[in-house]
């Protein structure tokens, strides 16, 4: 019967034309950080003090390669702008607000930013 398994060494020349990389890392203030993982995928992360982000990741990410991924950065004193082909971020730098929306800045979701209360 024939298989539509391919040979062990086709298989291996699509996987290493695949360029799968670690998302990039976009440090958005001491607290929060935007990662590009890929066109359609961005993940914000924010801790609660610059103390917590130092002792490194709060959340658990089971995917950590992606494809290799084309991205803009515009930074202005009052905000830092990112998009892909697919998704656009922006990050108000005086209140942490941010929003998601399509390449051409129509806004999808929008967060006016938080803080974190102490519970110990």
């Amino acid at each position: 019967p024939l298989s539509h398994r391919p040979p062990a060494m086709a298989r291996w020349i699509c996987l290493a034309l695949a360029r799968l990389t670690l998302a990039e890392v976009i440090s958005l203030d001491a607290t929060t950080e935007l990662r590009v993982c890929a066109a359609n995928v961005l993940r914000i992360t924010k801790w609660p003090s610059a103390a917590a982000k130092a002792k490194g990741r709060i959340s658990l990410v089971a995917k950590t390669e992606w494809p290799e991924t084309r991205f803009e950065v515009h930074e202005s004193p009052e905000e830092i702008k990112v998009t892909t082909s697919d998704v656009s971020f922006t990050f108000t730098r005086a209140t942490g607000a941010n929003s998601f929306g399509t390449p051409s800045q129509q806004v999808i979701l929008e967060d006016a930013g938080h803080s974190f209360i102490a519970t110990e």
